[in-house]
């Protein structure tokens, strides 16, 4: 008796389709770009870390403040923009500059502001949320910050309140059933 085995078609063909797993440039942009967006909606908008909980909350201690530490000039006119309005506030010097001190601390500069205090929202200004993106490097797609601003206060952000930005279970769970379904699409295909 004869053996015949077609392992050596099998196994050039396997060899082919895995091959095609290499240029899986759109899947991974996809990825990429759905990563960008997973964190910026979690952070900006929920204000969640990379385990999916609050940030954090915001500091109530007493803080220093002066003119430019409001986002909105009329915030800093409302606090400070009479002598009334300053005459109810305590002062320090600090290197030669006067400056109030507000008791409810950063939380209540927000508030003054008009800006959410019940979570920590990273979206201060907005340009942190701009400077995260996907962006094509070479051998793919990756996802981070497109300024050494944005990457600098993700460090600072990160020793104060731990992980924020990264891969939470759910962006986990999309990545493997989207690599999944890429991979069964590839082996159907020969």
């Amino acid at each position: 008796m004869k053996y015949q085995s077609n392992i050596d078609n099998v196994m050039d063909n396997l060899v082919l389709k895995l091959e095609s797993l290499k240029e899986t440039s759109p899947v991974l942009r996809e990825i990429a770009i759905t990563l960008a967006s997973s964190n910026n909606r979690r952070i900006h908008n929920e204000g969640k870390n990379v385990r999916e909980t609050q940030i954090g909350k915001y500091s109530t201690t007493p803080t220093l403040i002066g003119a430019k530490s409001f986002r909105k000039k009329s915030t800093a006119n409302k606090v400070l923009g009479s002598k009334k309005k300053r005459s109810e506030l305590k002062w320090r010097k600090v290197k030669g500059k006067s400056l109030a001190i507000l008791p409810g601390g950063y939380k209540q500069i927000r508030d003054l502001d008009g800006d959410e205090t019940s979570y920590v929202n990273l979206s201060r200004t907005g340009k942190l949320s701009k400077e995260f993106q996907a962006a094509k490097i070479p051998g793919g797609w990756g996802v981070g910050f497109t300024t050494s601003y944005g990457g600098d206060l993700r460090k600072y952000l990160e020793q104060k309140y731990g992980q924020v930005w990264g891969i939470t279970s759910s962006d986990q769970k999309y990545i493997d059933e989207t690599l999944s379904k890429e991979i069964k699409k590839k082996f159907k295909k020969r």
